[in-house]
């Protein structure tokens, strides 16, 4: 049985649950418990769990990619200095972010770039390419390659293919999960499934 503690989320896979509140809790099937993020100086933020690989957004004065298991002191993954990376998601096969330059007093930034890399313990391994460029940043998922965003004026969808860049759109919806050949949506009230690759490319 895990302790009491104040969770702003909570994230787990079968070896590890970690528990993000202003630092991250690791608890091991044992129950054994372990802070993962001591050697960082942000705080924590968008957690992905693969395995005992706990890898994080680091938000202090700038935001870089950290990482830690149960056996490793926390340390930096990637850093786009003197930009911020932000938007991390990984499925475990991909490792996906977008890079920010030249933060605007309201947050936006003037180059707002997507990257991906095959999914890598070690930061030397990664083989980070650059999938488009983007208009705006967003809360996203993402899965089987598959990177989603909630846009406003006016509200709807943005879907990118992490394979070739291409951008598709789903008006008034909200993203749940997303798969290779699924996408689970709430639009007008209810539920929708479809299949992401049915959706007509408006942008190369």
């Amino acid at each position: 049985m895990l302790p009491r503690v104040f969770a702003s989320s909570i994230h787990v896979s079968p070896e590890l649950t970690v528990i993000r509140s202003e630092t991250l809790q690791g608890f091991d099937r044992t129950g054994r418990q372990m802070r993962l993020d001591r050697g960082t100086v942000g705080l924590p933020q968008n957690v992905d769990v693969v395995g005992e690989h706990v890898l994080w957004e680091d938000w202090a004065d700038l935001v870089r990619l950290a990482h830690a298991d149960p056996t490793t002191t926390a340390s930096l993954f990637r850093r786009v200095d003197p930009g911020d990376l932000k938007g991390f998601r990984t499925d475990g096969v991909e490792m996906v972010w977008m890079e920010g330059y030249d933060r605007q007093p309201d947050g936006a930034y003037a180059r707002l770039e997507l990257w991906a890399s095959p999914y890598a313990r070690d930061p030397s391994a990664l083989a980070p390419h650059l999938v488009r460029t983007m208009g705006q940043r967003g809360v996203p998922i993402y899965g089987d390659g598959w990177y989603l965003m909630l846009r406003s004026d006016p509200r709807r969808l943005e879907i990118v293919d992490t394979a070739d860049g291409s951008l598709r759109e789903w008006a008034q919806a909200t993203e749940h999960y997303a798969s290779e050949n699924e996408l689970l949506l709430s639009a007008r009230g209810g539920l929708v499934r479809l299949d992401p690759h049915a959706l007509p490319i408006v942008e190369e």
